[in-house]
Protein backbone atom coordinates (compact mmCIF):
# COMPACT_ATOMS: atom_id res chain seq x y z
CA UNK A 1 0.00 0.00 0.00
CA UNK A 2 3.14 2.62 0.68
CA UNK A 3 3.52 4.08 -2.67
CA UNK A 4 2.40 6.87 -4.70
CA UNK A 5 -1.27 5.74 -4.47
CA UNK A 6 -1.35 5.94 -1.12
CA UNK A 7 -3.88 8.66 0.40
CA UNK A 8 -2.33 11.88 2.13
CA UNK A 9 -5.17 10.26 4.98
CA UNK A 10 -3.05 7.01 4.67
CA UNK A 11 0.74 8.31 5.01
CA UNK A 12 -0.09 11.16 7.43
CA UNK A 13 -1.59 7.16 10.01
CA UNK A 14 1.56 5.43 8.81
CA UNK A 15 3.24 9.16 10.08
CA UNK A 16 1.08 8.32 13.60
CA UNK A 17 2.26 4.61 13.96
CA UNK A 18 5.90 5.37 13.57
CA UNK A 19 6.52 8.68 14.85
CA UNK A 20 3.67 8.67 17.79
CA UNK A 21 3.16 4.75 18.71
CA UNK A 22 6.55 3.81 17.10
CA UNK A 23 5.16 0.90 15.49
CA UNK A 24 6.39 -0.26 12.05
CA UNK A 25 3.20 -1.03 9.54
CA UNK A 26 3.51 -4.15 7.68
CA UNK A 27 3.87 -2.92 3.64
CA UNK A 28 0.07 -4.08 3.48
CA UNK A 29 -1.20 -2.21 6.12
CA UNK A 30 -2.91 -5.31 7.68
CA UNK A 31 -2.80 -7.51 10.97
CA UNK A 32 -2.62 -4.12 13.18
CA UNK A 33 -4.92 -5.58 16.58
CA UNK A 34 -4.41 -9.13 15.77
CA UNK A 35 -0.98 -9.27 14.75
CA UNK A 36 -0.67 -7.47 18.49
CA UNK A 37 0.93 -4.59 16.98
CA UNK A 38 -1.28 -2.06 18.79
CA UNK A 39 -2.63 -2.63 22.47
CA UNK A 40 -5.39 -0.93 24.07
CA UNK A 41 -2.46 1.87 25.56
CA UNK A 42 -1.92 2.43 21.86
CA UNK A 43 -5.66 3.09 20.64
CA UNK A 44 -5.88 5.58 23.18
CA UNK A 45 -3.33 7.36 21.58
CA UNK A 46 -4.27 6.28 18.14
CA UNK A 47 -7.19 8.05 18.74
CA UNK A 48 -6.20 11.19 19.98
CA UNK A 49 -3.97 11.74 17.47
CA UNK A 50 -6.71 11.19 14.89
CA UNK A 51 -8.87 13.63 16.37
CA UNK A 52 -5.85 15.78 17.06
CA UNK A 53 -4.59 15.78 13.32
CA UNK A 54 -7.25 15.16 11.34
CA UNK A 55 -9.76 17.42 13.10
CA UNK A 56 -12.77 14.85 13.58
CA UNK A 57 -14.79 13.77 16.74
CA UNK A 58 -14.51 10.11 16.83
CA UNK A 59 -17.86 8.05 17.72
CA UNK A 60 -16.61 5.89 20.43
CA UNK A 61 -20.27 4.07 20.61
CA UNK A 62 -19.90 2.77 17.12
CA UNK A 63 -16.03 1.53 17.30
CA UNK A 64 -15.59 -2.05 16.36
CA UNK A 65 -11.71 -3.73 17.01
CA UNK A 66 -12.50 -4.23 12.82
CA UNK A 67 -12.12 -0.63 12.80
CA UNK A 68 -8.41 -0.98 13.39
CA UNK A 69 -7.42 -3.87 12.03
CA UNK A 70 -5.74 -1.80 8.86
CA UNK A 71 -5.00 1.17 7.76
CA UNK A 72 -7.86 1.42 5.06
CA UNK A 73 -10.27 0.18 7.96
CA UNK A 74 -8.85 3.15 10.44
CA UNK A 75 -8.80 5.79 7.22
CA UNK A 76 -12.56 4.80 6.40
CA UNK A 77 -13.57 5.58 10.40
CA UNK A 78 -11.78 9.14 9.64
CA UNK A 79 -13.77 9.55 6.30
CA UNK A 80 -16.99 8.19 7.88
CA UNK A 81 -16.73 10.31 10.74
CA UNK A 82 -19.95 12.86 11.24
CA UNK A 83 -17.16 15.60 11.70
CA UNK A 84 -14.79 14.84 8.80
CA UNK A 85 -14.65 17.56 6.25
CA UNK A 86 -12.98 18.04 2.79
CA UNK A 87 -9.89 18.95 3.97
CA UNK A 88 -9.26 15.73 6.00
CA UNK A 89 -7.75 14.24 2.51
CA UNK A 90 -5.36 18.17 2.67
CA UNK A 91 -3.56 16.45 6.01
CA UNK A 92 0.24 18.29 6.05
CA UNK A 93 2.68 15.91 5.37
CA UNK A 94 5.77 16.20 7.72
CA UNK A 95 3.29 16.91 11.03
CA UNK A 96 5.35 15.97 14.10
CA UNK A 97 3.53 15.95 17.45
CA UNK A 98 6.16 18.72 18.45
CA UNK A 99 4.28 20.70 15.72
CA UNK A 100 1.27 22.86 16.48
CA UNK A 101 -2.01 21.20 15.18
CA UNK A 102 -3.19 21.28 11.22
CA UNK A 103 -4.59 25.08 10.65
CA UNK A 104 -8.21 24.06 9.79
Amino acid sequence: MPGELESDVARNLRGIFTEVLQVEVPPDGTGLVSKGLIDSLALVELLFQIELRFEVTVDFEQLESHDFETLEAIEELIVRSPTSRPAVVQTQAGWTPSSPAPPP
